[in-house]
């Protein structure tokens, strides 16, 4: 069916960008969703992440992503364009193949899409990529936008104190 194509798909394609996934686990874990056992954090729930301009990618697609996201209603998204660094296999790719990439022009469809939507489910739009339910909104990069004091230890980490940001020097 075309729900387990776009799950064979994801996997093709977390293979060809280089993760590290086994088509038999990622396989179990969407037959558990599908049969609504989703795993929910306590107090967290469920986050979808997704990546938007991945070679091959269609607004078929696009809209079932959007309908796996009305099924199950996770309170949280990150939507992300997908960014390529210089020794990735998809790098070369889009310079082999530019054509099985999306064009900027698609992307900008697709990621109106995407908001219209997430406004229809209740989403919130917050940050640059993050949407979430009421009340789940991501709390790890509060004290960023707060600016609150932190202190980065570590090769090129980064610090800040009031009117004052430095980085490590690497090694």
């Amino acid at each position: 069916d075309g729900t387990q194509h776009n799950i064979l798909l994801k996997v093709a394609v977390a293979q060809q960008i280089g993760e590290f996934v086994q088509d038999n686990q990622l396989m179990s874990v969407f037959q558990d969703g599908l049969s609504g056992e989703l795993p929910r954090l306590p107090g967290r729930g469920l986050v979808f992440f997704q990546i938007v301009g991945l070679p091959g990618e269609t607004l078929k697609g696009i809209e079932a992503n959007c309908q796996f996201i009305e099924t199950y209603r996770p309170e949280h998204i990150s939507l992300y364009f997908l960014s390529l660094s210089s020794s990735t296999i998809l790098f070369q790719t889009q310079i082999t193949n530019p054509s099985s990439f999306p064009d900027e022009k698609k992307l900008v469809e697709w990621w109106k899409h995407y908001l219209h939507f997430f406004n229809q489910l209740g989403y919130q739009h917050y940050e640059i990529s993050n949407f979430s339910l009421p009340g789940y909104e991501s709390q790890h990069n509060n004290h960023y936008w707060e600016r609150d004091p932190y202190l980065g230890l570590g090769v090129n980490a980064s610090s800040y104190q009031p009117e004052k940001r430095w980085t490590n020097e690497p090694c």
